[in-house]
């Protein structure tokens, strides 16, 4: 039997800051996800976005400047 682990922002959650694009917040919240299913052996583990440029290059492995040290 497959099981899922669903993890969503919450907009009222107080601990957010500012970044400089959405861009940026997507990126973040992917690599933070990552962390959280390497921290818990979950592997393997499926992303969904609806950022659509960032979901491209990920599938591609394509480097996104804006991103450089965030994924």
């Amino acid at each position: 039997m497959d099981s899922a682990i669903i993890i969503e922002s919450d907009p009222r959650e107080e601990t957010m800051r500012h970044v400089a694009s959405p861009l940026m917040a997507e990126g973040g919240a992917i690599r933070e996800a990552l962390i959280f299913c390497r921290s818990r052996g979950l592997h393997p583990c499926r992303l969904e976005s609806n950022y659509s440029q960032l979901i491209k290059a990920i599938n591609r492995k394509e480097p996104i400047l804006e991103l450089h040290g965030v994924l």
